[in-house]
């Protein structure tokens, strides 16, 4: 048996195990009736997994979420990058790396943003867009409209020099203008309290 296939079949029952952390999510909204049967088939049936980055070759957005070790993103997004498409979105949950460094050795940078979930991520409506030094327009919509989908509140937040995630000026500006008691920006104030820099 060769090593690569020991490998493989080590990996194994990690991926089955978090397919069934998936599905076990997915049941949670099923069990209150807040999805129905065939839509949680549907996305049960999305959850795949790979024991190689060659997973995703196909996919449009790739979040990574390897723990908070900048080189090791770097390697995570090189890997990653030498497989997906040109126009693939790479995306990191990181809350406090620079995302300009993270996509500094890459071919294609401009196709890094910072995505970032807070905890407990099905409970918390906050997501952070952080556009890099080098993110383009294109990746930053199409990280928005990712966010919709996942009906999130998203904020748009970018790198100060020191790397760290500042509040981009113009939403706060934004968040600062008086609301209605229940209105759109309700509580965006609030929120914008907790991306600033760290």
């Amino acid at each position: 048996m060769t090593s690569s296939l020991r490998a493989t079949r080590h990996r194994t029952p990690r991926i089955l195990a978090e397919k069934i952390v998936v599905h076990g999510e997915v049941d949670k909204p099923l069990n209150k009736g807040r999805v129905g049967a065939d839509a949680a088939r549907r996305l049960k049936g999305l959850a795949t997994g790979s024991a190689s980055k060659d997973g995703f070759a196909e996919a449009d957005f790739v979040i990574e979420a390897v723990f908070q070790e900048l080189s090791v993103k770097q390697e995570v997004f090189a890997q990653v990058e030498a497989v997906v498409g040109r126009e693939c979105v790479l995306a990191t949950n990181t809350s406090s790396l620079s995302v300009t460094e993270m996509a500094s050795r890459l071919t294609h940078p401009e196709r890094v943003v910072g995505f970032h979930f807070f905890n407990p991520v099905a409970v918390m409506p906050l997501l952070e867009v952080v556009s890099g030094g080098q993110t383009d327009e294109a990746t930053l919509a199409t990280a928005f409209a990712t966010g919709k989908v996942l009906k999130k509140t998203r904020i748009l937040v970018r790198h100060s020099p020191e790397g760290r995630p500042a509040p981009d000026p113009e939403v706060l500006a934004l968040l600062e203008q008086p609301t209605r008691p229940g209105g759109p920006h309700a509580g965006a104030g609030a929120r914008a309290g907790a991306v600033g820099p760290r």
